[in-house]
């Protein structure tokens, strides 16, 4: 497997989920105070990055299995 085409598409969806958790943490702001719902940008960004990193790289590792199995399957 290429483990340098699964980071790639790791990193280039936890940008996407980045931006995804920004604009979702801009758009819905939070009507409390407390300390724990400041900064919830920063937070829906992280959480949005995280997912979109594990998402890229388990959908790049399972796409190359696939390939893997139809080439020993031929």
């Amino acid at each position: 497997m290429n483990s340098k085409r699964i980071i790639f598409s790791g990193i280039v969806t936890a940008l996407l989920g980045a931006g995804i958790g920004w604009v979702i943490g801009r758009a819905l702001p939070s009507p409390y105070t407390a300390e724990i719902y400041r900064s919830l940008e920063r937070k829906y960004l992280v959480v949005g990055s995280t997912l979109g990193f594990i998402f890229g790289c388990s959908q790049e590792s399972l796409r190359q299995l696939k390939q893997q199995s139809d080439r020993h399957h031929v």
